[in-house]
């Protein structure tokens, strides 16, 4: 016999409700991404800065031009989610890593950059500016003056390309427990 209260809330709870309490499945329920409230990442990804341009935009990711731009090409893409950034991420999250990596190449492309000559990666704490997932997309890599070179030079400790960060998830994954 079903609780009269569950079934009263269920029925005015929004379909994923009915997804997670019918099916028991825990995984991939539909919700809104989460967010700070007092972060600036946060506040474009969902619209709520006017005098950012989104260049891309789906339900997932927004990119935009970088406020300092370190060449004639440089992008921002992130995550709508509000993820800190990328040391706490784990396996599942290595296909948004690459779909955020091919959004840099499509934006790149469309407006003109070359992503043969970029560079594309995410700074490390403690060297970030604000703390949301931010895969900068920075071309031509020659644009970039000598401080830039080394702000962005991937392999540093400051910054890390997709494939360095997924490589460093693979090999947390695979270490073994003392």
């Amino acid at each position: 016999m079903k609780n009269p209260e569950l079934s009263h809330a269920h029925a005015a709870a929004p379909d994923f409700i009915d997804y997670f309490i019918d099916s028991g499945n825990f995984l991939n329920i539909a919700q809104e991404p989460l967010r700070e409230r007092n972060c600036v990442f946060c506040n474009i990804a969902h619209g709520e800065d006017p005098s950012t341009d989104l260049l891309y935009k789906d339900d997932n990711y927004v990119a935009f031009r970088s406020i300092r731009p370190a060449a004639s090409h440089h992008y921002l893409i992130i995550p709508k989610s509000h993820i800190k950034d990328a040391v706490g991420l784990g396996a599942q999250h290595v296909p948004m890593l690459d779909e955020m990596e091919a959004i840099a190449n499509d934006v790149l492309t469309q407006l003109g950059g070359d992503s043969r000559t970029a560079r594309i990666g995410y700074h490390w704490p403690p060297f970030i500016s604000v703390s949301h997932l931010h895969l900068h997309a920075i071309a031509p890599a020659d644009d970039l003056s000598i401080k830039a070179s080394i702000l962005f030079q991937p392999g540093s400790k400051w910054f890390r390309t997709t494939q360095e960060v997924v490589s460093r998830i693979k090999a947390r994954a695979v270490k073994p427990s003392l």
